[in-house]
Formats: C-alpha cells, sequence, structure tokens
C-alpha cells in the first residue's frame, strides 16, 4: 500500500500478489480512483474471480516475483467471490544461504527462505525518510547446512520478533519463515535481508 503525496492518511495505490490454481504468480495493481469500489475484495487468502482487467509490462520499482508482466485494475474490471479453489494456498520458493553468501542471487529481488534464529540483536530506534520514528531489529540467520546471514526487521515485525525471542518461556530454537524478502548489499561485501513480510515459529527439540 502507497500513500497519497502530502496526504499520510490516503491511499495512493494498493499492490498485492494474485496467484492461480497452478501456482503461477501475477503483481497487481489498484489505484485511488478505483479503489472504493473495489476494496472490500481485497482481501489475504481469498478466491477471486477477475475479469476484465489490464495488462502491461512490469515497470514497478521493487518486481516481488519473476514475472515481466503486471494486472492493473480499472474502472472496468469485474470481482466476484468465489469458493472453487484446487490449487496450494502458499507457493514458497526457498533460496539457499549460500546461494546468497556467494553472489548466486541478483541483488534488490524478493527472496524466500527459513532460517533457525542464531542470535537476536538489541532492539534500535530509527528515524525514517519522512522524519518519522521507528524500530529497526537485526537477527542472525543459520540454515541446515550452517551457512549465516543477518536480516534486519522493521517497525511492528521487529517489536514482536524482540519480545518474542527474549520471553522466558519461549521454546528453545526459533525459526523463521521469509516470503517475498527483500536482497540487499549492504557496504560492498556484506549481504543482509530485508524483512518484511514473515513469520516465526518456536521448536524444542
Amino acid at each position: 500500500m502507497k500513500m497519497m503525496h502530502g496526504c499520510p492518511t490516503e491511499t495512493y495505490h494498493v499492490d498485492m500478489i494474485c496467484m492461480d490454481e497452478e501456482g503461477h504468480q501475477i503483481q497487481a495493481s489498484c489505484m485511488h480512483r478505483i479503489l472504493p469500489s473495489l476494496q472490500d475484495h481485497f482481501k489475504l487468502d481469498e478466491c477471486l474471480l477477475i475479469t476484465r482487467p489490464s495488462l502491461a509490462p512490469n515497470n514497478s520499482t521493487y518486481n516481488y516475483i519473476k514475472n515481466n508482466q503486471k494486472l492493473t485494475f480499472s474502472f472496468f474490471t469485474q470481482i466476484q467471490k468465489s469458493q472453487d479453489w484446487n490449487g496450494p494456498k502458499y507457493n514458497f520458493s526457498f533460496v539457499n544461504f549460500k546461494d546468497v553468501v556467494q553472489n548466486r542471487i541478483e541483488v534488490n529481488t524478493t527472496v524466500d527462505f527459513i532460517g533457525y534464529v542464531e542470535v537476536c540483536f538489541n532492539l534500535e530506534d530509527t528515524t525514517k525518510k519522512d522524519g518519522t520514528k521507528g524500530k529497526r531489529l537485526n537477527v542472525k540467520l543459520k540454515d541446515l547446512e550452517n551457512q549465516q546471514i543477518i536480516g534486519t526487521l522493521w517497525d511492528e515485525f521487529a517489536i514482536r520478533m524482540h519480545a518474542h525471542f527474549n520471553a522466558e518461556n519461549r521454546e528453545k530454537y526459533v525459526v523463521m519463515v521469509v516470503h517475498f524478502d527483500m536482497l540487499l548489499i549492504f557496504k560492498r561485501d556484506f549481504w543482509q535481508l530485508m524483512i518484511y513480510n514473515f513469520c516465526f515459529l518456536s521448536v524444542d527439540f
């Protein structure tokens, strides 16, 4: 969701990712002029029948999936809720940490990964570009091959992870599952995962 420039309470457009029953994904966008008539349909895990959207090249700043086409909802687009879904609920494509460390993954692309939280660092205060205050949390993640990488969580995600990791009654291990994470390179040779969409679970074994 992107807010209107100069009007932080007004939504400019909403981006989403749609998936068909074969697991193919495509990015989609709805501008603020169309949003009031369609926004009630835009809910996580909803099965929708979408007719008459526009299809065009995906020129977005961040391409969350490997698809060079993008759907745009217009005044002619019609959406109906459906219960007839026979496809997967999730479609993960997990990367290997070793591929990240050895520069086999393209920078500024999104990835899915799963890893054990080996170290949870201190929660930090940050100042955003618009002057507002936020929170940041770095975590050191390890996969089954003992490859390590740093991930950064922001704001609500950072607060939740910090509280969960430091809870007295949590299980021994914390595992993160991340979908559509942004991969960046920091200070030339230091890879870092920018975590915006994740879930975590605790296990004891």
